[in-house]
């Protein structure tokens, strides 16, 4: 099955942004080559995952509601306006995690980083933003690696939730500091940090709850990690063995590959109501038909015919 084509209908825009805008809530997912470690949750490459998450939410606004990314994937819940915006955003976030995080100081992989395109999957209940949101703040504890939640030393946002401090990404700016290299006087050292651009990650409530105030979205957060960490706890009883622990993750290299490999999520939607779910597969399949035949007939491009309305226009080179 090849990777889905983005589709936002302009129904699925159910919730509000914190700028009044009508926006829909989409958790994104990708995963490593081969499932390799690359993202190993070292200081440096926490930093710089949080960076490009800051530097696209500079270019391109957007509401974020959480992110975790685990050694050989990641995941994020976000807010946006159409599909051409949320393309924008994948594009620039794994783009830029593959180009630094792929450097030979941090994970020494010149070749293609990740394993398919971002996937991205619309949510469209209340009940499924929050048992989203619960499987996300649950990554890397269900997965036997820590014991809690906000234990997971790489980028999590289980430890800002939880604590109200937000965290903090360094993005480099490489421009810059080639320019600071060539007019570097022979001898002098240059240092990465002179072309360092701090972002602070501000996380935004998930819509259903934007009428709580800030403890009181805290507390909610508190709770679930709590609950995922007795659940955890009582599945790692049952199969008989301990947390991984971060002291044997981080010893692991960057290429290295897990034995058994879990099974990437294909969905294109996220939605407990038989009657939504079916509403939006049946226009998802109607917007296909006509992007393919738009696709097929090139006079019709060509003349000027539209593609499908709210769906990714591929006119537009976006490569993520």
């Amino acid at each position: 099955m090849g990777t889905p084509l983005r589709y936002i209908p302009e129904e699925a825009k159910q919730w509000t942004s914190t700028a009044g805008e009508p926006i829909a809530v989409v958790e994104i997912t990708i995963r490593t080559i081969q499932e390799m470690f690359l993202l190993k949750p070292t200081r440096r490459n926490k930093e710089l995952v949080l960076g490009c998450i800051g530097r696209a939410r500079e270019h391109y606004p957007f509401e974020l509601y959480g992110y975790a990314f685990l050694p050989n994937h990641g995941s994020m819940i976000v807010g946006v306006q159409d599909c051409n915006h949320l393309a924008r955003v994948m594009e620039h976030i794994h783009s830029n995690v593959a180009r630094e995080i792929g450097r030979r100081e941090h994970s020494d992989w010149p070749g293609r980083f990740w394993s398919r395109r971002g996937r991205a999957a619309i949510i469209l209940t209340k009940e499924d933003l929050v048992a989203r949101m619960r499987v996300l703040l649950a990554r890397g504890t269900m997965e036997g690696m820590v014991s809690k939640p906000i234990r997971w030393p790489g980028a999590h946002c289980a430890t800002a939730l939880c604590s109200g401090q937000p965290d903090v990404g360094v993005w480099v700016d490489r421009t810059r500091l080639a320019l600071i290299q060539r007019r570097a006087e022979p001898g002098e050292e240059i240092e990465e940090m002179d072309a360092w651009d701090l972002y602070k990650i501000s996380l935004n409530k998930l819509p259903c709850f934007s009428d709580k105030s800030d403890q009181a979205y805290q507390a909610i957060i508190v709770q679930m990690c709590r609950e995922i960490s007795v659940q955890g706890q009582k599945v790692r009883e049952e199969k008989g063995r301990p947390p991984l622990g971060i002291t044997t993750v981080l010893k692991r290299d960057p290429h290295f590959r897990p034995n058994v490999r879990s099974e990437p999520e294909k969905a294109i939607v996220h939605c407990q109501d038989d009657a939504a779910r079916s509403w939006f597969l049946k226009r998802y399949d109607l917007f296909v038909c006509e992007y393919r035949d738009l696709r097929a007939s090139r006079w019709r491009r060509l003349a000027g015919y539209p593609y499908p309305y709210s769906g990714w226009l591929p006119r537009q080179s976006v490569v993520n």
